[in-house]
């Protein structure tokens, strides 16, 4: 099974099929193919070069509604991910002293959409700057003083917050501002890729309910 993959923790229960062999125990070879955003993760399945990625639903429920039974759900993931994170000694303490400032995100159309849903009735939908950059670049950023603050995946703003870069002003930031329990996203592959295979398909979702069972016990 050809896997597109980039950052987010909805791409995680396909890193976990992959890694713990759930996927060969279904009699299913992981050919994983990484990339820098999103958006080329899900058109490496869109173009056909990949049989299934994950999405975050701030890209996920637009596609759907634009190209209604183009794509389905193999998975579904409600999440605590999304973080906000200024550098370790900036004086910003709350998500109100965002006003004018410049926040990097990575190039996903789910970042720009869910940042507008934490920051427009708070600060002013032109009150501040979003600043996309690679993902790989984003803490450098932070670092270098490029951005005021990030919003980024858990697994960046954990990464941030580690290595010295930053500190969280929100470590889960959709659900503490927009709504809980968040729907983060989820894994997909085209319709056509469905019926094409459905007993593959099957297969490819017993393993990834494995992976769900395994990320629910394992904090």
């Amino acid at each position: 099974v050809r896997i597109s993959l980039a950052k987010g923790a909805f791409f995680l229960p396909l890193i976990i099929a992959a890694k713990k062999g759930y996927l060969q125990d279904e009699s299913l070879i992981a050919k994983l193919t990484y990339s820098n955003s999103t958006n080329d993760a899900l058109n490496a399945v869109l173009t056909g070069n990949a049989e299934v990625t994950a999405l975050g639903s701030g890209g996920l429920l637009p596609l759907i509604a634009r190209s209604p039974g183009r794509v389905k759900l193999i998975y579904g993931q409600n999440s605590t991910s999304y973080t906000l994170v200024v550098p370790v000694l900036s004086t910003i303490r709350n998500i109100e002293e965002l006003r004018g400032k410049r926040i990097g995100v990575w190039p996903s159309p789910t970042a720009k959409v869910f940042l507008h849903l934490i920051l427009d009735t708070r600060v002013g939908k032109d009150a501040f700057e979003i600043i996309t950059l690679e993902s790989r670049f984003l803490n450098q950023a932070l670092a270098r003083g490029d951005a005021d603050a990030l919003f980024e995946p858990d697994l960046a703003g954990q990464q941030a917050v580690s290595g010295g870069q930053g500190r969280y002003l929100s470590r889960s930031a959709m659900e503490e501002f927009v709504f809980k329990p968040f729907f983060n996203g989820g894994g997909i592959m085209t319709a056509e890729a469905m019926r094409s295979n459905p007993g593959k398909a099957e297969r490819l979702r017993r393993a990834l309910d494995r992976s769900i069972a395994f990320i629910a016990a394992s904090p």
